[in-house]
């Protein structure tokens, strides 16, 4: 694959996400994985479910913050730990 239709394909797959949870960002259940590590994550699935997105969602402020867009082959719990020391 070239790069320009990596980056391409993945453009999609983030376009995806982002229209799906902005449109109803609850629907998503809460990672059974993270919350069991003390983090409050939800979980989107592409169509294919080969890719996935974690992200907070905050109801106050109705804002959606995506942590971790990964492939469902990688282990996003060692991935959620960049996530966690990251946060201020």
């Amino acid at each position: 694959m070239l790069v320009s239709q990596a980056r391409n394909e993945v453009s999609d797959l983030l376009e995806e996400a982002i229209v799906a949870i902005e449109a109803n960002p609850l629907q998503y259940p809460v990672d059974i994985h993270a919350q069991a590590l003390g983090v409050m994550l939800r979980r989107w699935m592409d169509s294919s479910g080969k890719y996935t997105c974690l992200f907070r969602y905050h109801p106050v402020t109705d804002t959606a913050i995506l942590d971790i867009f990964a492939s469902t082959r990688q282990d996003y719990l060692s991935l959620l730990y960049l996530v966690q020391i990251s946060r201020p």
